[in-house]
C-alpha cells in the first residue's frame, strides 16, 4: 500500500494503481474535473474507486437525501454518478475501468 499527500491531478502513472480514494469534497471545484481525469488515467483495469460524495439523480427520497448531504459539505452537489461512470468507463484516455452503478 502506498500512501500519497500531493494533488491529484498530479498522479502521472497510467495504470499503476489498483484502488484509489478522492476525497472530492475536499477539493475546489475547478480542480475536481483534471482530478477525476488523472485518477481515471491512474487506475488499472478493474481497479477500485471509493469517493466520499456522489450526488444522485431523481426525485426519490435516497436521491434527495444524497443531492442534499452533498449540498452541505460543498459548494454544489458533487460529481453525478453518470458523469462518474462515463469518465472511468473511458479512462479519461487512459486505460478501462468498469464502473458498477447501483
Amino acid at each position: 500500500m502506498e500512501v500519497r499527500q500531493a494533488f491529484g491531478q498530479a498522479l502521472d502513472e497510467p495504470a499503476a494503481f489498483t484502488a484509489a480514494y478522492v476525497a472530492q469534497m475536499f477539493i475546489p471545484d475547478d480542480a475536481v474535473d483534471a482530478v477525476w481525469r488523472a485518477t481515471a488515467r491512474a487506475l488499472a483495469p478493474g481497479a477500485w474507486l471509493t469517493t466520499g460524495v456522489i450526488a444522485i439523480a431523481g426525485a426519490e427520497l435516497n436521491p434527495s437525501i444524497t443531492r442534499f448531504r452533498s449540498a452541505m459539505h460543498v459548494e454544489g452537489c458533487g460529481s453525478s454518478q453518470d458523469y462518474l461512470c462515463a469518465t472511468f468507463d473511458t479512462g479519461g484516455g487512459g486505460s478501462r475501468v468498469e464502473c458498477e452503478r447501483k
